[in-house]
């Protein structure tokens, strides 16, 4: 009976992982015999994005990155918040924070992030919290961006004049 003598290709990977293992560099890893969880075709999550979320890698994100990833968030972050006035406190500081990275031209990656609907957020917290004490002022629609107030006219049924 003949030996089979084909020559047998055995890649750098391969002979440094082999040479390991003969060694014992793996004998105490935890994970040794466990299969690793790679998901199914198709699936939302793979085992990368968990293992992302498992880390927690989101201090290594840049400032824009971290904003978006804070405003998709806000239903977490304001979950804990006693009060309504906390809320608006929380919402209104990262809005801040996203004007301020908006018109900073140094911040890079230059990602444009829209600002956080204060209103919904604030409706979905009121939801969340029904018996909770609002200590802020009610919001109520916006005024004119700069401010100002409604010159006469501007409001539906004013003519301007008196």
């Amino acid at each position: 009976m003949a030996e089979d003598f084909t020559p047998r290709y055995e890649s750098y990977p391969d002979r440094l992982i082999r040479e390991a293992m003969e060694r014992g560099d793996f004998a105490d890893n935890p994970l040794r015999g466990k299969p690793v969880k790679l998901g199914r075709p198709g699936e939302q999550k793979s085992w990368i994005q968990e293992r992302l979320e498992r880390e927690d890698l989101s201090g290594i994100l840049p400032p824009p990155l971290q904003l978006r990833r804070e405003k998709a968030r806000i239903a977490r972050t304001l979950a804990n918040v006693p009060t309504e006035q906390q809320a608006c406190q929380i919402i209104d500081a990262l809005n801040e924070r996203i004007r301020d990275a908006n018109l900073n031209p140094a911040t890079q990656p230059r990602v444009v992030i829209s600002l956080l609907d204060a209103e919904q957020a604030l409706s979905d917290w009121r939801d969340a919290h029904p018996g909770a004490p609002s200590h802020g002022p009610k919001r109520g629609p916006s005024g004119p961006a700069d401010g100002r107030a409604d010159r006469p006219g501007d409001r539906p049924g004013d003519s301007g004049q008196r």
